[in-house]
C-alpha cells in the first residue's frame, strides 16, 4: 500500500483553531474525579487508571484500545442523542466544510450558503468527492457527561499527567461514498505548544473485523526524524500500519497527537465520536493567531 503523507487541513482543527484565535475562548480545566469535584479543581487522577501493559502500548505504539472504557448503555445513549442531533443540525456541518475550504470564518460562510445544495455544489468546486461532516463542541445530557466525568481520568493516565484540559469534542458523520480522510496527525493543526494530547475515538455501534475504521501508523508520534529532516511524499514501509478491529460498543481507541492516522470510505456509512485532551500546563503556541490570519 502506497503511504503518502498528505498535509489536510482537518475540519475539526480548522473550527476549533478559530475558537482559540478569537480570544482563546477554549474550553477550560475540568475535575477527572467526578461531577462531585469542583470543575477548577485538577488533582491527581485516581479513578479509571489505564492498566500499565496498556499505558506502555499508547506510549511505545502512539495508539491502543481500551476494551470496555465505557459500558454499552453509557455508548447506547450517546447513539441515540447524536442522531437527533446530526440530523438537526446537517446545514451547519456543510457551512463548516465551505467554511474550511474557502479557508474564510464559519459566520461569514452562514450568511451566503443557506442550504445544504448551496454547500455541496460549493465544496464540489475544491474536491472531487464529498467528504464526511463534522460537529463539533457536542452539547447533549450523554457527551456532556462523557467529556466531562468518564474520560478525563483515562486521559491523565495515558498522557502520565495529574492534570488534563478538555480541548474539544467531535461527532464524525462519514456516509456511504463518501471521500477518505487523508494520513495526518491532529496536535500540529491545533494551537497547542506541548505534546501531551489524547484523542479518544468512540465508535457508536459495534465494528466488525472487516469494517473500514481508522489506520494508524505505529510509532510515528515518536518519528523526530521525520520533520527534522523533511518528510518525504512516499513513506511506504516507514511505520506498521495497525487498526483496532474488531470494535464493541463500549470499546475506545486512543491515539497521541503526534500519530499518523487515516481512514478508508465506507460503503455503509459510519458515525463516531471523539473527544480530545490536552495536559492543564498547554499554552497556546506564541503567534498562533497571526498565523492562522484570524
Amino acid at each position: 500500500m502506497r503511504f503518502s503523507l498528505i498535509i489536510v487541513l482537518l475540519s475539526s482543527c480548522c473550527s476549533t483553531a478559530f475558537n482559540a484565535v478569537r480570544g482563546f475562548a477554549l474550553p477550560g480545566p475540568v475535575s477527572i474525579r467526578g461531577p462531585s469535584r469542583p470543575r477548577s479543581d485538577l488533582e491527581a487522577a485516581s479513578t479509571q487508571q489505564i492498566p500499565l501493559a496498556l499505558q506502555l502500548q499508547f506510549s511505545r505504539e502512539g495508539h491502543v484500545k481500551l476494551p470496555k472504557l465505557l459500558s454499552p448503555a453509557v455508548v447506547k445513549d450517546l447513539n441515540t442523542e447524536l442522531k437527533v442531533y446530526a440530523a438537526s443540525r446537517e446545514i451547519e456541518a456543510w457551512q463548516q466544510k465551505v467554511a474550511v475550504y474557502r479557508d474564510e470564518p464559519f459566520e461569514s460562510v452562514k450568511g451566503r450558503y443557506s442550504t445544504i445544495i448551496d454547500c455541496k455544489r460549493e465544496v464540489k468546486r475544491y474536491v472531487p468527492s464529498l467528504p464526511f461532516l463534522q460537529h463539533f463542541h457536542v452539547q447533549t445530557p450523554s457527551t456532556t457527561r462523557t467529556k466531562l466525568d468518564l474520560l478525563p481520568a483515562a486521559a491523565a493516565s495515558l498522557l502520565g499527567c495529574s492534570r488534563v484540559r478538555l480541548y474539544q469534542d467531535s461527532l464524525f458523520v462519514k456516509r456511504a461514498g463518501d471521500d477518505v480522510t487523508g494520513w495526518h496527525s491532529d496536535l500540529p493543526l491545533s494551537p497547542w505548544d506541548g505534546n501531551d494530547f489524547v484523542t479518544f475515538w468512540i465508535p457508536l455501534k459495534d465494528l466488525p473485523k472487516s469494517s473500514p475504521a481508522l489506520l494508524y501508523a505505529s510509532r510515528s508520534h515518536a518519528d523526530f526524524a521525520l520533520n527534522f529532516w523533511g518528510a518525504e511524499e512516499d513513506l511506504s514501509g516507514r511505520y506498521i500500519i495497525r487498526d483496532h478491529l474488531p470494535l464493541s460498543v463500549g470499546d475506545v481507541v486512543a491515539h497521541h497527537g503526534f500519530t499518523l492516522h487515516s481512514s478508508k470510505p465506507s460503503d455503509a456509512g459510519r458515525t463516531a465520536y471523539a473527544v480530545s485532551y490536552v495536559s492543564a500546563g498547554a499554552r497556546v503556541r506564541k503567534g498562533f493567531a497571526k498565523e492562522k490570519g484570524r
